[in-house]
């Protein structure tokens, strides 16, 4: 049984020609939505990114308490 050779990748030589440049494709890939780019997100970085979402909004709601009742304390008036 005789072995087979392995050659390694040849490296192009300086006396070949330029690669043509090919025209861009004038059909355009019909872009993603929202839902499938979630989708296409692993399971472990949908759950991150859902937990994520839960506690901005949760902070955003307690901060935003928070401001209101520090306003409203300074100027009683303006109710």
């Amino acid at each position: 049984m005789a072995k087979s050779r392995v050659t390694p990748p040849q490296t192009p030589s300086s006396r070949t020609a330029p690669a043509k440049k090919v025209a861009p494709s004038s059909e355009k890939k019909p872009a993603i939505s929202m839902w499938q780019s979630y989708n296409a997100l692993s399971p472990r970085s949908r759950m991150i990114f859902g937990i994520s979402l839960f506690i901005f909004a949760g902070a955003g709601l307690y901060i935003s308490d928070k401001l209101e009742e520090r306003l409203l304390a300074s100027s009683p008036g303006k109710r």
